[in-house]
C-alpha cells in the first residue's frame, strides 16, 4: 500500500510541475497582442524605417501566470500588455533602448511600474531582436532575449 501511495505522490507532483511551467513559443506560432491592450507610447515603435531594428517580444505559453497578463515597458513607458503566447514587434532606433516587464494587473493604488524588472538593449540599426517574456516559478516575470523564436 505503501508503494502505491508513494508512486501516487510522485505522479501528482510531477503533473502539477509540468502543469505549472511555460514553454518558449515561436514568434511564427503566436497571436499579436490585440489593439486594446497596446497603448499610446506603442506609435512611436510602429513605424519601419531604414535606419531603425526591429524588436521582437513573445510571451511564453503555459499554464504558469496564465491568469494574469504582463507588461511591456520601453523607455520607461508602457507600451502594451501581454497574455500567454502573444507577441509584438516594435521598431526602435540605434543606441541604448531599455526594455522592461511588469505585473500586467495592478491594484488600484499602485503604479505601473511595481515590480518592474528592466535591462538595457544596445540596438546596432537594420538589426532583429527577440526577447523572450515569461514566469519563472521561483522569480516571478523575467524578460529575455532569446536565439530560439523565430
Amino acid at each position: 500500500m505503501a508503494k502505491k501511495t508513494l508512486i501516487l505522490l510522485l505522479l501528482f507532483v510531477t503533473t502539477i510541475c509540468i502543469g505549472c511551467s511555460t514553454s518558449l513559443v515561436k514568434y511564427s506560432e503566436s497571436r499579436a497582442v490585440p489593439l486594446e491592450r497596446i497603448y499610446k507610447p506603442y506609435e512611436k515603435y510602429s513605424e519601419a524605417t531604414p535606419l531603425k531594428s526591429k524588436l521582437i517580444v513573445v510571451r511564453d505559453g503555459g499554464i504558469l501566470g496564465a491568469g494574469g497578463s504582463a507588461a511591456l515597458f520601453l523607455n520607461g513607458e508602457i507600451v502594451a500588455r501581454f497574455r500567454t503566447s502573444e507577441s509584438l514587434v516594435l521598431h526602435v532606433n540605434e543606441g541604448d533602448t531599455v526594455i522592461g516587464a511588469g505585473p500586467g494587473v495592478k491594484m488600484n493604488w499602485e503604479s505601473d511600474s511595481v515590480g518592474l524588472v528592466e535591462q538595457t538593449l544596445m540596438v546596432m540599426k537594420n538589426q532583429t531582436y527577440y526577447y523572450r517574456l515569461g514566469i519563472h516559478p521561483y522569480n516571478g516575470l523575467v524578460l529575455n532575449r532569446s536565439t530560439q523564436l523565430e
